[in-house]
């Protein structure tokens, strides 16, 4: 059989047991001093708005029922332990902080966030906002705790220690929330910042100097600067805060965006935006192409297109983000205002004439339109002459003519590419054909200078077709 051998060591004595002394009946436990926890007191104490301590402004946080927004992040829950912490995602994850007076202390690379007070949190909220049901439709700035937009008359926003703020919006007064990059007003909606990109395209308009309205006109589209004045073309670009950085001619510039205002640092001025209306009366004057200047040219008056190639005069329409719409003969063509050209769709631009490339389109034959050929005025440099006219004519780049018909009096008229329309008395002209204007020569010339008969000369009608030569030595009569 087998053997199990067990070698036990003896066990160690135990401590004896000791009985606590028994407590006095007359001995009572002090009351207790703890306080219950209540996290919503610790939540509503951290409601505010919040900035990086290490970049002031660059970022902008906010803590409000119970939630974190901003930075780019989505919102999340803040919740407050029991030993004081509070803990919350952002975008580096979960995050573990610690409220320290007005900073709260993140673990991790999240830093620290400091408490903004009333006035460096309305510098964060400077910017353009929108509505975000529509957004783009209507725009609201926000400049160092002025509120201007929708029409209305600019109105103060004041921003309390909680991160809530109170304004006048639609005459009422108007209590907001701000979220991130977003405010809840109490009884207008929600608005939205607008990005960098969506602001720029908000600009998009057709402006003028408001010192000046219609003299200087500018376009802004796709980002980029158009002038009528010159061939400056540069980028526009607006800041997170709102400020609208561009070149102009004479340099760089900065500037806010106030109701449909531009306002300009330093001598720039203000730039208003132009109603469509006025924008369309923008348009009026004289176009070539811009790729053969010359060859073809229309003009445009009170909405309508007259061109040399074109049977009848087309209607023309702008919006005042600069689109334009022509239709010809029921076909539409749609274009942009770039400054002092309208680009159209297929590549095609046209470019408004100089008065003297206006004026230089006016030489020849011309004639009453209510009589044709009963009397014939010539158009020659800055000279009209016939009909008892000998008068300097002058025309603008809006098309708009005028000449001394006597005296005292001057009349005006507007160029319809192959028409000028006077004002009474003088009425319309029409544009003499060639072989018409060729009629008109066939009489007997001798020269100005002299009246000898021996100078007599006689142009016949054989003559007067395409074989006139214009002879520029002296003048005939």
């Amino acid at each position: 059989p087998r053997v199990t051998t067990v070698v036990t060591k003896p066990m160690e004595p135990l401590e004896p047991l000791t009985t606590p002394p028994p407590v006095p009946a007359t001995t009572s436990l002090p009351p207790s001093t703890s306080v219950p926890f209540d996290d919503g007191a610790v939540l509503k104490a951290l409601s505010g708005i919040y900035t990086e301590r290490s970049n002031p402004g660059k970022h902008v946080y906010t803590i409000s029922d119970g939630k974190v927004q901003g930075g780019g992040f989505q919102p999340s829950d803040v919740i407050v332990t029991l030993n004081g912490s509070i803990a919350t995602f952002l975008s580096e994850g979960a995050a573990v902080g610690q409220l320290q007076g007005h900073e709260i202390h993140w673990n991790g690379t999240v830093g620290v966030w400091i408490r903004m007070s009333g006035e460096e949190a309305l510098k964060a909220l400077n910017g353009i906002w929108t509505e975000k049901s529509q957004p783009g439709k209507r725009v609201f700035t926000l400049e160092d705790g002025t509120l201007r937009g929708d029409d209305s008359e600019p109105s103060d926003v004041i921003v309390k220690s909680d991160g809530t703020l109170s304004s006048v919006l639609n005459e009422m007064p108007a209590t907001g929330t701000l979220h991130g990059d977003e405010i809840s007003w109490d009884h207008v909606g929600v608005w939205v910042r607008l990005s960098q990109d969506d602001a720029v395209m908000a600009l998009a308009g057709i402006y003028t100097e408001k010192s000046n309205p219609g003299q200087n006109i500018f376009t802004i589209s796709g980002g980029k600067l158009h002038s009528s004045t010159d061939d400056h073309v540069a980028d526009v670009s607006v800041t997170r805060h709102g400020s609208i950085v561009t070149t102009l001619s004479d340099g760089g510039s900065e500037g806010e965006l106030q109701d449909d205002d531009i306002h300009w640092k330093g001598d720039a001025g203000v730039w208003m935006r132009m109603s469509e209306a006025d924008a369309l009366a923008s348009l009026d004057g004289l176009w070539t192409q811009k790729s053969k200047p010359g060859k073809h040219i229309y003009s445009i008056k009170g909405g309508q297109v007259w061109g040399d190639e074109f049977a009848d005069p087309a209607k023309i329409s702008i919006k005042t983000d600069v689109a334009i719409k022509m239709t010809l003969a029921g076909e539409p063509t749609s274009g942009q205002l770039q400054g002092a050209e309208i680009h159209w769709a297929g590549e095609s631009a046209w470019i408004r004439m100089t008065s003297e490339q206006a004026l230089g389109s006016l030489s020849g034959f011309w004639t009453e339109k209510s009589d044709p050929g009963k009397q014939v005025y010539v158009i020659r440099g800055n000279k009209v002459q016939g009909g008892g006219l000998d008068s300097d004519i002058i025309v603008n780049a809006r098309g708009a003519l005028s000449m001394a018909c006597s005296e005292n009096k001057t009349n005006t008229g507007v160029v319809k590419v192959s028409e000028i329309q006077w004002e009474a008395p003088v009425g319309e002209w029409i544009r003499l054909p060639f072989e018409h204007a060729a009629d008109t020569l066939n009489e007997v010339w001798t020269e100005k200078k002299t009246s000898r008969r021996q100078d007599l000369r006689c142009l016949w009608r054989k003559l007067a077709r395409k074989r006139i030569r214009v002879f520029r030595d002296h003048d005939w009569k």
